[in-house]
């Protein structure tokens, strides 16, 4: 591919750290904060990352070259529910009794109480990340994470799926829909737009299709000519210090993602006959494409990977992308560029360790 740099193990070392440290988010707290603090912090953010874009494409000649042979674009929108009461009466309000949370057990039992605030006051904001690629023939890909549980192609409730969400940005774009690709975080601190928690308003289903819409197409109309870098690495477990965790709580050297379950040697009550089935073999590698823009300007970073975002537990009650959003927001602050996107590969029943980051864990005044 062209433009692949030779420093390549630097970056995912650099992001494989920072998914090391965004793991003990169970140390995270709930605390109040005003939602117009909440949404003046996720304004400027899109801001800055907007205006980046907008001041690219207004300078840069949106050609190719020999040096940077692609058109690579970002873009990320938050779909932070809607505070209720809504202090605009003409704005609905999703932030209510019936604002789910998904991803532990079945039933209504975690209603949202609002955005997760970490322990030095950083307010969390969940996004509709894009990013769009074309090469010298003409031909793009358009990707999409949008930070939630899960989501459904299409609804009863209208057309809020991500079949109609693709639909709309391929008439939008003309990019044929079929090359369109969206997936969520699988956050299991994320909203409930999958039904089988409790669910969320149909006025949020509606947020969330026009934000991915937007997203997507203001990737696609930012593109500017770009060299993409690509890089490969397993991440394993860091020593405690660089961990940030309790010694003896995860095991140095060890795959950072493993199955909970081992291989099917049988017999059991549900299989008399083993199927040899490796249940513990699971995808163990980081996956990350860069896009640099004319100049040296990070653009952006594509980065996948298969682990199950379930750092935070199911006693947490703040919304959150979990270890996903941690890892986006990570790479943009360490790389110094607009907009990162995770897109999670594969999880199946594979999850990353959870040491301790507290040797007192379980105790009064203390995490879990």
């Amino acid at each position: 591919m062209p433009g692949t740099f030779q420093s390549r193990r630097a970056l995912t070392i650099a992001l494989t750290v920072a998914v090391a440290v965004s793991l003990p988010v169970a140390t995270w707290a709930i605390v109040g904060r005003s939602q117009a603090s909440t949404d003046q912090a996720a304004t400027q953010s899109l801001a800055r990352a907007s205006a980046v874009y907008e001041q690219m494409s207004a300078t840069v000649q949106a050609a190719p070259s020999r040096q940077h042979p692609w058109l690579v674009g970002f873009d990320k929108e938050v779909v932070d529910p809607r505070p209720c009461p809504s202090p605009d009466p003409a704005v609905p309000c999703d932030l209510n009794a019936n604002f789910h949370l998904g991803g532990y057990g079945l039933g209504p039992t975690r209603v949202a109480t609002g955005p997760l605030v970490d322990g030095s006051g950083a307010v969390e904001h969940i996004y509709a990340r894009a990013v769009a690629v074309s090469n010298t023939h003409g031909q793009t890909l358009l990707l999409a994470a949008i930070e939630n549980q899960g989501m459904f192609a299409a609804y009863k409730q209208g057309p809020f799926g991500l079949y109609d969400i693709r639909q709309q940005v391929s008439q939008d774009t003309g990019v044929p829909i079929e090359s369109i690709v969206i997936d969520t975080d699988h956050s299991h601190a994320g909203p409930d737009l999958i039904g089988l928690w409790g669910g969320v308003p149909v006025s949020y289903l509606q947020l969330v299709r026009d934000q991915a819409v937007k997203a997507l197409d203001t990737a696609f109309r930012t593109r500017v000519p770009a060299q993409l870098r690509v890089g490969t690495d397993v991440p394993v477990v860091p020593d405690p210090t660089t961990g940030q965790y309790v010694p003896g709580t995860a095991t140095p050297g060890e795959y950072f993602d493993h199955s909970q379950f081992s291989a099917d040697t049988g017999p059991s009550p549900s299989a008399p006959v083993g199927t040899g089935y490796r249940d513990d073999l699971v995808d163990t590698q980081l996956r990350v494409l860069q896009a640099v823009g004319i100049g040296g300007r990070q653009l952006g970073t594509l980065i996948n990977y298969a682990a199950h975002a379930t750092v935070m537990d199911g006693g947490n009650l703040g919304y959150s992308a979990d270890w996903p959003g941690r890892v986006a927001q990570a790479t943009e602050a360490t790389l110094h560029e607009p907009v990162a996107v995770t897109m999670v590969a594969d999880v199946g029943r594979t999850q990353p360790p959870r040491p301790n980051s507290d040797a007192k864990c379980d105790q009064p005044q203390h995490p879990s």
